[in-house]
């Protein structure tokens, strides 16, 4: 075994290794089979607020760190009927992360700390899922969490708050070409005057020879008219999987996301109730 090995080699080099989750059957084989690991490496998303307490429950022993942890994975969200998941706004995946932190990794002992994902932005599922900055390098309020966290005290400046994205059309099915409207209402904690960014993509379009998720592009057509928190679109004329997104800043380089997904059928097809 590579632990062993380096143990004989070092015997105070640490080893560890990471898992995606630690369920009771991967418990009883490390405890059974790694006496060489110093310490475990655990990546755990919607369940790093009860991962304390399971430790405990399921006798683990060892030091652990959380090797990956953030907002509820897009595996882990409600769905559409067609099957697209459900996203939720940057502020609701700041507040799932503050309790997460505070449950499992604030109170230390046994847990060696845990890395946020993600320090940057990626497209994973959508184009704001796991990010905590967006593409043009606003941060959201997973920063600002995060700063206090790290700093004990909060940022002196904070990510505008996403309150509400409504669409008659939202989650639903849709006739192509056909119009339908969107409205947003955000505040943000300094009083900054925002500014409201709209656009609508296709939904995740495969992946690339490095088997990374290629990039959705807005397509700008489906824009009518864009009034602030106010937004008139037109359907794409392609049927398919669509995604209607929301981008508030304020004046400071900070950000709030949130988004709703579509299915377009062919002209002509009602939407669904």
């Amino acid at each position: 075994m590579l632990a062993k090995a380096v143990k004989e080699l070092d015997p105070a080099h640490p080893t560890f290794t990471a898992l995606a989750g630690l369920q009771p059957a991967k418990i009883r084989g490390l405890t059974a089979h790694t006496p060489s690991l110093d310490f475990v490496g655990i990546n755990t998303y919607a369940a790093l607020h009860a991962l304390r307490g399971y430790l405990a429950k399921e006798k683990w022993t060892r030091p652990w760190v959380v090797t990956e942890y953030g907002a509820r994975g897009f595996w882990e969200s409600p769905r559409a009927k067609w099957g697209a998941p459900i996203e939720p706004f940057s502020g609701a995946k700041a507040e799932v992360i503050r309790k997460g932190y505070e449950a499992a990794i604030q109170p230390g002992g046994d847990c060696w700390g845990g890395y946020v994902f993600l320090w940057g932005q990626k497209q994973e599922a959508t184009s704001t899922w796991f990010g905590i900055f967006t593409e043009n390098g606003e941060s959201t309020a997973i920063r600002d969490v995060m700063h206090q966290f790290w700093n004990n005290q909060s940022p002196p400046d904070c990510a505008p708050n996403l309150q509400s994205l409504t669409s008659d059309v939202a989650k639903k099915e849709i006739a192509a070409d056909s119009e339908f409207t969107a409205k947003a209402e955000a505040t943000d904690p300094e009083g900054d005057p925002l500014t409201y960014h709209w656009t609508v993509t296709p939904e995740s379009s495969g992946r690339d020879k490095n088997n990374r998720e290629r990039p959705t592009k807005p397509l700008i057509k489906c824009i009518i008219k864009t009034e602030g928190p106010s937004a008139t679109f037109r359907a794409p004329t392609k049927p398919g999987d669509y995604r209607v997104h929301i981008l508030v800043t304020d004046t400071r380089k900070r950000a709030a996301t949130g988004n709703f997904p579509i299915k377009v059928t062919e002209k002509g097809t009602e939407r669904s109730k």
